[in-house]
């Protein structure tokens, strides 16, 4: 009712957002298996992305059967949402996974037959590397031929252009 919605209103104007997400994300943690099967993580995820990637940074510090919400995480389709997920956990998150979740972004950018949806998701593809190569999270070297490719398909993008431009500078430094 209005109390409720005053009292969050009051939290979030007080910056207490925060406080909120963590206690919502201890929460779920105590009971996140009956809460939060990996078969409800895509639903959190596009419902509540901060909530969603607080359960996934406690879920992957404990190791112990983050492996099926990672699982669940790269089978999810791919959105803003999810992206904005992935991106918050890097650091947390085995480089294998980050690999196979860029794969993923480029075989669902590859394969989008709507010509708008297409360069709307490429262009959040090719920010969403930019952001990983600029911080380091990925070793240009590692995906190079993928994103090569994945630049050169749409290179009518400016976005594909720009990041294409990038691994290129990124290579003549490593090598």
């Amino acid at each position: 009712g209005g109390r409720r919605g005053v009292f969050f209103f009051f939290l979030s104007s007080c910056g207490a957002t925060e406080v909120l997400v963590q206690w919502s994300a201890r929460a779920v943690m105590l009971n996140f298996r009956e809460l939060l099967s990996p078969r409800k993580l895509p639903f959190l995820v596009e419902n509540n992305p901060t909530i969603a990637s607080e359960v996934l940074r406690r879920l992957v510090a404990q190791k112990e059967g983050s492996e099926q919400y990672l699982e669940a995480l790269l089978n999810m389709n791919m959105s803003l949402r999810s992206m904005e997920v992935v991106n918050t956990l890097t650091s947390s998150l085995p480089p294998d996974f980050i690999h196979t979740y860029i794969s993923n972004c480029i075989r669902s950018c590859e394969t989008v037959n709507d010509r708008y949806m297409q360069n709307r998701l490429v262009r959040l593809v090719c920010v969403f590397l930019q952001g990983l190569i600029t911080n380091e999270i990925i070793n240009v070297d590692d995906l190079f031929i993928e994103v090569q490719a994945f630049c050169i398909e749409f290179s009518r993008i400016r976005e594909a252009a720009e990041l294409f431009r990038l691994v290129k500078i990124r290579l003549k430094t490593s090598g």
